[in-house]
């Protein structure tokens, strides 16, 4: 817990964690008011489960996530992204995903020559 004494008025929050975009949160107080504000970055993220055969370097909107088999759901902000899977020797597969809040998205796939 955190506390910041504010003055009256309207004040902008913003929560910053290194694996979450910034996220922000507008607050309106009275004059001599206290108020707790609970924050949870998980309210604002699911899951991505992927299954490749025979396996895949996983990319989301182009950023290296991992590679197949998954030993962990990847956790993602909610929204919409541009799923690949890449295989050196095998055609890269492209689907766009969409990531809801506390979900988990699942892409099953076979990677053709």
């Amino acid at each position: 817990a955190l506390d910041v004494p504010l003055a009256a008025g309207e004040h902008r929050i913003v929560f910053r964690h290194p694996s979450f975009p910034p996220q922000s949160k507008t607050v309106q107080l009275a004059p001599g008011e206290n108020r707790d504000v609970i924050w949870s970055f998980f309210d604002l993220t699911g899951y991505l489960w992927v299954e490749v055969r025979p396996w895949a370097e996983i990319y989301v909107n182009n950023e290296f996530m991992d590679s197949s088999p998954l030993k962990k759901p990847i956790t993602l902000p909610v929204g919409e992204y541009l799923l690949e899977l890449r295989h050196p020797q095998l055609q890269t597969y492209r689907q766009t995903i969409r990531i809801a809040p506390g979900d988990t998205a699942r892409v099953r796939q076979v990677l053709s020559p």
